[in-house]
């Protein structure tokens, strides 16, 4: 639990002034951080975690077992992407799990969500053109500190080469 100190703020109604502080400290988590009210909205949006990727590379898939790769334009405060197909969460939290992936072939495909290297979660299946529809997984899971997750496809297929079919967005929750 979270331990919140306020203090120097002014009456309830006062405007802040901007050396007002928010001291902020989870004895927990390595969340530990001080705000004051000029830097409150940097604070609100890092002390989440989040990761946002893309991927534009043509990557040749082996059905279940080619680790979808995302490599581009990464936003990730914490580290917790490896740069190209892990997630790791650096602590027990809820994590909402979004991942598109467009193949030029098309066909029915399903990406799979894969907790510690297992099976977790299969995307619903979806037919699609080559090259214009993504197959998508989304899904809302508890992770544990140090769990890792990872991607895979049902097909023997290459990916498409636009980004914005092929994107992951991780985003702690609760």
């Amino acid at each position: 639990m979270a331990d919140i100190k306020i203090g120097g703020l002014p009456a309830l109604g006062a405007a802040p002034a901007s050396a007002d502080l928010v001291e902020i400290t989870d004895t927990s988590e390595s969340l530990s951080k001080s705000a004051t009210m000029e830097n409150i909205g940097d604070y609100i949006k890092n002390a989440l975690v989040y990761v946002s990727a893309r991927s534009t590379a043509g990557q040749v898939i082996t059905s279940n077992v080619t680790l979808i790769e995302y490599e581009s334009n990464i936003t990730d405060p914490y580290s917790a992407w490896t740069g190209d197909n892990t997630f790791t969460a650096p602590h027990a939290a809820d994590y909402l799990i979004t991942a598109t992936i467009t193949n030029t072939a098309g066909g029915r495909n399903s990406i799979r969500i894969k907790l510690n290297g297992n099976n977790h979660m299969i995307g619903a299946e979806a037919t699609n053109a080559a090259s214009s529809t993504p197959s998508i997984v989304s899904y809302t899971m508890r992770l544990e500190a140090g769990d890792e997750i990872t991607f895979t496809f049902n097909s023997n297929k290459t990916r498409n080469t636009n980004g914005f079919q092929n994107a992951l967005s991780i985003v702690e929750v609760g």
